[in-house]
């Protein structure tokens, strides 16, 4: 996926803080309950932050491919 449409994807799910995807982001997203996306947040965010920046949501994209 190119970057751009990389980073309208994360656009997208980022809704409450303006540079990061955060837990009710993903609750919002995808359903389920905020113990399913802390699941979540622990495997993509790489710097224990609490938050999903673009390097890291751009980093889990591409072990997509």
């Amino acid at each position: 996926m190119k970057e751009d449409n990389l980073r309208s994807v994360f656009e997208h799910f980022k809704k409450s803080d303006p540079h990061h995807i955060v837990v009710s982001d993903i609750v919002d997203a995808v359903g389920g309950s905020e113990a399913q996306a802390m699941e979540i947040m622990k495997m993509v965010d790489n710097n224990s932050d609490g938050r999903i920046d673009f390097s890291e949501f751009k980093k889990m994209m591409d072990h997509q491919d």
